[in-house]
């Protein structure tokens, strides 16, 4: 046992070396014998290589930690997938071992020669054959490999990186029926633009369980024989269910969605990086019940210029939408419409773990029906900006939101009096009513009439926080909102969001 130490600490110590360092030689001069798993994947080029110290340039030998796991029936067949062992360049590759893969658990630490086997591919995986047991060392086991959180995005824009190495998703949203199995092919997102497959076999011991509408997933990545990756779970207990069952029987309030926060100026970019905070004031369905977020920036030189002619439904860069369409959220609970999963921009903490409806590059992409792909969907100076929720998917300059905010300054061609009327239709709110108080007069829109009201645009960096009380059972509001600066940065996390004292609340 000393001696499987003393040999695996020897390997590590020159594993790290090479990898650090990136030279093909120690001190002395003499070819390392380890290579690492990413230096081994480069080889392939689209045929069958020959694997020898040539072409591993001195090294033999590769090292890592087991991930797969038999144990389930969800991996396959033969396969022992290993993953490096240390960040930041995590890597995987699978070896063919038949039936001696079953002797590997997860966990293991193992040192692998790989001189004289090939490296191929079989059904689209990157996979080394010709190996013995005895190639495989085993030198510890119960190590805990790394789990990389990814989107999906980021898996199909880079899957040879997450090939063979295990991963979690948050947010996986399945467009599915009720008591449908996990077994065959399930496709998923997770509020962005594109989708994988989660996949179980037949013969997985979950396979007839029932389907999550949504869930957070750990798995394998794997890459079938049509370039596809695939997220393969390697147990029952890595899906977790996150989704909400919604009773449809039950309607829909005045304001079953309601504006908490928002990020319009994260520190760097903000292409990409700003994003909405919102809270459901009942269970929802959003494949059963869709709404529209839409976002108003109304800088001096958006155009089209002049008054909104089409209210909300304007478009260009006047007005953006967002459809929220797929994804459940429960009474209470806060939820995300934006971009990327960051808390304050592209070098701070990741926030997948949040509840993301719609994550969706909206300086990249236009908006859903109208809305041109803009770097500043919020404004952060200047002329006002504005968030409204709309039931539905459909908005046009007649439709009336859930709920609406307004921030910034007091400038802009915002509202005319006609006739006809032109400008961003309100609803009753905290801060604005459809009828005069005094007169009982219509005004529908933003600066008509007592409508005025609008909040200080945020400090420069700082989270947006609307805090106030409201009521589901008589769906007011018991406490008005107030917007105060809530400091982040890099190091923040969604708890900072989402625990603050003098967030949102249901009465």
């Amino acid at each position: 046992m000393m001696k499987n130490i003393i040999i695996y600490c020897t390997l590590f110590f020159m594993t790290l070396l090479w990898t650090a360092c990136e030279k093909k030689t120690d001190a002395d001069g003499i070819l390392s014998p380890i290579t690492n798993v990413d230096n081994v994947r480069k080889l392939y080029k689209g045929q069958d290589v020959q694997l020898n110290t040539t072409v591993l340039e001195g090294a033999e030998k590769i090292v890592g930690l087991v991930v797969s796991d038999h144990q389930h029936g969800n991996i396959p067949s033969g396969f022992v997938v290993m993953q490096s062992a240390r960040s930041p360049k995590i890597r995987g590759i699978n070896l063919d071992l038949g039936n001696d893969a079953l002797s590997f658990i997860p966990g293991d630490s193992i040192v692998v020669n790989i001189n004289g086997a090939v490296l191929s591919k079989q059904n689209g995986t990157l996979v080394i054959k010709g190996l013995s047991r005895d190639k495989v060392e085993k030198v510890s086991s119960g190590n805990t490999p790394l789990v990389q959180t990814v989107s999906v995005d980021g898996v199909n824009k880079t899957p040879g990186a997450y090939e063979s190495t295990l991963v979690q998703i948050y947010g996986c949203t399945f467009n599915r029926i009720f008591g449908e199995p996990f077994s065959g092919d399930k496709e998923f997102h997770d509020g962005g633009v594109t989708t994988l497959y989660l996949h179980t076999e037949q013969g997985a011991d979950f396979a007839s369980e029932n389907l999550p509408k949504r869930a957070v997933t750990s798995g394998i990545v794997f890459i079938d024989d049509q370039a596809q990756a695939k997220l393969w779970p390697r147990a029952f207990d890595e899906i977790t269910n996150t989704g909400v069952d919604v009773d449809p029987n039950i309607p829909l309030g005045k304001s079953p969605i309601i504006i908490t926060g928002f990020l319009s100026d994260p520190t760097g970019s903000d292409a990409n990086y700003e994003y909405i905070q919102l809270m459901a004031t009942q269970d929802i369905d959003f494949e059963v019940t869709p709404f529209s977020l839409v976002t108003t920036n109304n800088a001096g030189t958006a155009t089209p210029l002049g008054f909104p002619t089409n209210g909300w439904a304007t478009g260009d860069l006047r007005t953006y939408k967002f459809n929220l369409s797929s994804g459940t959220v429960a009474k209470g609970h806060f939820f995300y419409v934006g971009g990327y999963k960051k808390i304050w921009g592209s070098n701070s903490a990741d926030i997948s773990a949040a509840n993301w409806i719609v994550s969706y590059m909206y300086a990249d992409l236009d908006g859903a029906d109208f809305g041109t792909a803009t770097a500043n969907l919020l404004a952060n100076s200047g002329n006002p900006g504005g968030i409204a929720i709309f039931k539905g998917t459909t908005v046009n300059d007649t439709s009336e939101p859930v709920d609406v905010i307004f921030y910034g300054g007091a400038n802009g061609s915002i509202f005319s009096p006609g006739p006809p009327k032109l400008g961003y239709r309100i609803t009753n709110t905290d801060s604005y009513l459809l009828k005069h108080a005094t007169t009982n007069a219509d005004q529908n829109f933003f600066r008509e009439g007592t409508n005025t009201f609008i909040f200080a645009f945020p400090a420069t960096s700082n989270f947006a926080k609307l805090g106030g009380v409201y009521n589901p059972s008589t769906e007011k509001w018991t406490t008005k909102r107030v917007l105060t600066n809530k400091v982040i940065g890099n190091n923040s996390t969604i708890t900072d969001l989402e625990s603050d004292p003098g967030m949102t609340k249901l009465e």
